[in-house]
């Protein structure tokens, strides 16, 4: 049976029966591995999430900052450790957080580790940070107050420099810079304060 119509191509008609049902077949298939597929994807989105929790150091898992810090407090719990040291040295330490800290930045613009993402940054920042404060409260003779001072300076310090960071060597727009800053100070200050108070209480 030939037919004129120019959407058939060639001058032939389909055949009903040919085509109803293979793409019955091809559509059911087509559709399970459709309804399959983000429930891969979801697993793989979710998979790294409840491994993933805010890092501390020893002694903040009171904090509910995550496991990562008890583990680091049972293997250094044989090391002996300094006391009395001068209370500036609190801010000492704040500085070298930040300075630390900025380096893991540049490192992890340049290394992307696949699964991570912006995992990498939040951990080695907050790690920084807060084991900064907990050395300060911890090895010094520095009051509560004055530690928190040091770890205020220092993230202050720190969200400047992530917003240059993020003008010059990322070439973001200002508003996305300082909301970059903006988030440094917030980790920074969140665990460095959260390192104070664990290391005024293992100090006693």
């Amino acid at each position: 049976m030939q037919s004129n119509d120019p959407r058939y191509g060639n001058g032939q008609a389909p055949n009903p029966y040919a085509q109803q049902y293979p793409q019955q077949q091809y559509g059911q298939q087509q559709q399970q591995q459709q309804y399959g597929a983000p429930q891969q994807q979801h697993q793989q989105y979710g998979g790294p999430q409840p491994g993933f929790q805010m890092p501390s150091v020893p002694g903040l898992g009171g904090m509910g900052l995550g496991g990562l810090g008890n583990a680091i407090g049972r293997a250094g719990a044989g090391v002996p450790q300094p006391t009395g040291l001068p209370a500036a040295l609190a801010f000492a330490l704040g500085i070298g957080a930040v300075v630390l800290a900025l380096v893991f930045d540049v490192v992890f613009l340049n290394i992307h580790i696949p699964g991570v993402g912006g995992y990498a940054w939040y951990l080695s920042t907050a790690l920084t940070f807060a084991g900064a404060g907990y050395a300060g409260a911890k090895w010094t003779r520095a009051t509560r107050t004055t530690a928190m001072v040091a770890i205020g300076i220092a993230g202050a310090l720190y969200g400047v420099a992530d917003l240059g960071l993020g003008l010059v060597l990322e070439s973001l727009d200002f508003g996305s810079a300082i909301f970059l800053g903006a988030q440094g100070v917030v980790i920074a200050l969140v665990t460095g304060f959260g390192g104070i108070h664990r290391g005024l209480r293992d100090k006693g």
